[in-house]
């Protein structure tokens, strides 16, 4: 026997190492069973088997037995760490170690073999290693023997669940552990629940009375009773337990509903359960409950409640299932109504009509002051019952203003509760220069009065239309100017109720000559701008006089063809007067010799040449150079005063022959025809 009076007992921790060969070697503490929850080892009387085990053993790692009584301690055993032979120790033959496996050892308690058993009424067991050890309390026993039953009630106690035992006289245990542990288990889940049901020696011995409520969780249920001391174990019974579902509440009528309304609710449930509920009504406010149902038994109607307004979105009615526990359903929470009242609408943030110009933004807000459920809220455009835009309770939508936004808006709101609210009416006017078709086709004036019409948007109304004759095309810029010889009249009113249309008509009311035939710009203005269009005007069936000619539009033509005319008038006469001044013609009368002499003097052939040439003939010293109007015709190419020269030099003086007098009035003749082209 050894004294541990003073011995320091190792941590129960355990103490891992590193080993050179391993990165980590994992170690776990030691562990002595069976030893119970309550960390007791049975030792039963006349048993000579007693086997209990320590495990967790490190692997070379000694182990050693002892028991422990009072101050004392005695080694029981002991096993090598290499693997050798397992030994007694100080109690001899009534302990008995051996190694069950190289991570746990083994210890046989034959209590017959003891002197006195003394030892192991209440002794301590232990199995210890150089790192941790583990103990348990022995109690010396003669184990319990009975049977046990469940069973549920009924009525109102249908939901209690009741066991017994019939518990056989003779079991006996050194430390008075008498009780009975109860254990159920739900076949559909693997974990057991302990009911843990302790009782004293005396009512130990009067059945062993279990009395609890049922399980509330569906399933089969399988109870037994483990019996202490002995832990011999008895198989009470099983029941079948079926959770109710949730109760669900329908009451009408339903959604929004005025004030004062009398609302009917029914309780149903898909399922009872087992054992069966009930179902009951209750006001939850107060608590009150408002109508009871009979067990097993679904629906249930509940009385008749009348609707105040302090009762909206309260959760004021539900369903419970009266179960082992109380099941609480759906609950109702009645809505109360109330219609709007009132509508706004703000342009720019102010209740008043808008004026802008395009291109700017306007933000329309639309509000009400109450409602219930929240109103629909829409905006629209009155002028032509469109829906621009909604939401609910209030809406903000902005646009950037076009001339066709112009118009009068109203937003309304409304609910299931009652009519629609509007708001005021607002004007929004947005200002833009005139717009529309540029091409405005033709139009062709017969002599009555004729129209075109085309629209026009603009805001505001035009007040003003002129017109510029630009040409047969509007390509013709540098011919524009002022209307002459045409009335034409234009005005602009409104064509819908639109503010922003507005059809314009022009008329050609009288046209004095066809030079009036073209294409005319249409200016239409207002207060922003211009807007420009084109008309093309055809004048048919007026006859001009000659005088207006030269103002048609192709006075320009004629012009251009008696000029070119002129031109070669005078071209055909200079070349005549050359051939007949060289003799490429017949001669007058009585100038045979000179045109002989001249041809003479100034034609020759050059064999060797193909065309004519002029031989120069110098002039005499008295030769003067003729100046005047007609100098050109009067030189002759050969250097040679003509026969007409004394016509240059006496100018106004009677000319001496016919030819002179005719030459001079072909002259004046070409001039005329220049000066009249």
């Amino acid at each position: 026997m050894t004294s541990e009076t003073n011995m320091r007992m190792p941590p129960g921790w355990v103490l891992c190492s590193f080993l050179f060969t391993s990165l980590l070697n994992t170690c776990t503490g030691v562990t002595v069973s069976p030893c119970g929850s309550d960390k007791t080892a049975e030792v039963v009387q006349g048993k000579t088997d007693n086997v209990f085990t320590c495990s967790g053993v490190s692997r070379g790692e000694a182990a050693t037995w002892r028991w422990l009584y009072q101050s004392s301690t005695f080694t029981a055993g002991s096993c090598p760490g290499n693997g050798g032979a397992c030994t007694g120790g100080d109690l001899g033959i009534a302990f008995t170690p051996t190694r069950e496996s190289s991570t746990s050892i083994r210890l046989n308690v034959n209590p017959t073999q003891l002197n006195n058993d003394v030892v192991v009424r209440s002794g301590v067991l232990r199995c210890a290693t150089g790192n941790s050890q583990d103990s348990c309390q022995t109690d010396y026993i003669v184990p319990a023997q009975g049977t046990c039953r469940i069973q549920t009630g009924t009525g109102p106690e249908r939901f209690l669940l009741t066991g017994t035992c019939n518990l056989q006289d003779g079991a006996m245990t050194s430390r008075s552990r008498y009780r009975c542990e109860w254990y159920s288990k739900n076949e559909t889940s693997p974990a057991s629940l302990n009911l843990n049901k302790t009782l004293t020696s005396a009512n130990y011995r009067t059945g062993c009375v279990l009395s609890q409520s049922v399980p509330t969780d569906t399933g089969q249920y399988i109870y037994t009773v483990t019996l202490i001391p002995g832990r011999a174990v008895s198989t009470a019974g099983n029941i079948t337990i079926v959770r109710p579902s949730p109760p669900t509440i329908n009451c009408s009528p339903r959604g929004f509903v005025p004030v004062n309304t009398d609302v009917v609710c029914t309780c149903t449930a898909s399922g009872v359960g087992q054992p069966q509920g009930r179902l009951k009504g209750i006001k939850v406010t107060d608590g009150s409950v408002i109508n009871v149902g009979t067990y097993g038994a679904t629906p249930l109607q509940l009385s008749p409640q009348t609707l105040s307004s302090s009762d909206h979105d309260v959760d004021l009615f539900r369903c419970d299932m009266e179960w082992v526990e109380n099941i609480t359903g759906q609950s109702h929470t009645p809505q109360i109504g109330i219609p709007p009242s009132r509508t706004f609408l703000r342009l720019n943030n102010k209740e008043s009509d808008h004026i802008t110009y395009e291109g700017q933004h306007v933000t329309f807000g639309c509000e009400t002051s109450n409602g219930r459920p929240a109103p629909t809220v829409k905006l629209l455009n009155q002028d032509n019952n469109t829906e621009l835009y909604q939401n609910v309770s209030s809406l903000v939508y902005t646009v950037m203003a076009r001339c066709e936004d112009s118009g009068v808006y109203v937003c309304t709101s409304d609910n299931e509760m009652g009519p629609a609210v509007v708001s005021m009416l607002r004007t929004l006017s947005v200002q833009c220069q005139p717009r529309g078709p540029q091409d405005l086709g033709e139009v062709n004036f017969t002599g009555n009065p004729v129209s075109v019409g085309f629209d026009v948007t603009a805001y505001p109304v035009p007040h003003q239309i002129s017109f510029t004759y630009i040409g047969m095309c509007d390509c013709q810029a540098v011919n524009q100017h002022a209307v002459t010889g045409i009335t034409l009249e234009g005005r602009c009113r409104a064509k819908t109720a639109a503010i922003y249309i507005f059809t314009c008509t022009v008329t050609v009311s009288s046209v004095a000559t066809v030079a009036a035939t073209g294409v005319y710009r249409i200016d239409v203005v207002n207060e922003v701008g211009n807007a420009s269009f084109r008309l093309l005007v055809q004048v048919k069936g007026i006859t001009s006089s000659s005088s207006e000619a030269t103002d048609t539009p192709y006075r320009g033509l004629a012009v251009g063809f008696g000029v070119l005319s002129a031109v070669l008038i005078v071209v055909v006469t200079v070349i005549l007067l050359w051939l007949w001044r060289h003799q490429w013609i017949l001669p007058c009368a009585g100038d045979q010799e000179k045109h002989t002499s001249r041809t003479t003097a100034v034609s020759k052939r050059d064999s060797s040449a193909d065309d004519f040439y002029l031989e120069p003939i110098t002039p005499p010293p008295d030769f003067q150079a003729p100046t005047g109007p007609y100098a050109t015709l009067n030189v002759a190419e050969i250097g040679q005063r003509s026969e007409y020269s004394e016509i240059v030099q006496r100018k106004g003086d009677t000319p001496t022959s016919a030819d002179e007098s005719s030459t001079r009035d072909a002259v004046e003749d070409i001039r005329i025809a220049y000066q009249n082209t």
